[in-house]
């Protein structure tokens, strides 16, 4: 879009002139907007990226937890029923 061309100082050029600068701050507010979309979205992807590994090195210490017990149920493993450690399907059905 072209600014107004704003060739006099009565009440319409002044609003001329108000008009192209809240041109010019909107404009302003998107760019800054889609700059911080792109920000957002690679740290969303890094933070996605950090807790799939995350729980991939959490299953797969349940993994030998749950052998080193020898346990039968494939739901959960407890030690002395005070903690459960869940299948991997469970945890990975969160992401």
């Amino acid at each position: 879009m072209h600014p107004i061309q704003v060739k006099t100082q009565d009440e319409l050029g002044v609003m001329s002139g108000s008009l192209n600068a809240m041109y010019d701050s909107n404009k302003d507010v998107i760019s800054n907007i889609a700059e911080h979309a792109t920000d957002i979205d690679e740290a969303s992807t890094k933070l996605r990226s950090a807790t799939t590994e995350f729980i991939r090195e959490l299953c797969r210490d349940q993994e030998e937890y749950r052998r080193s017990q020898q346990c039968d149920d494939d739901d959960q493993c407890c030690d002395r029923g005070s903690q459960c450690f869940y299948r991997r399907s469970a945890l990975m059905s969160i992401f």
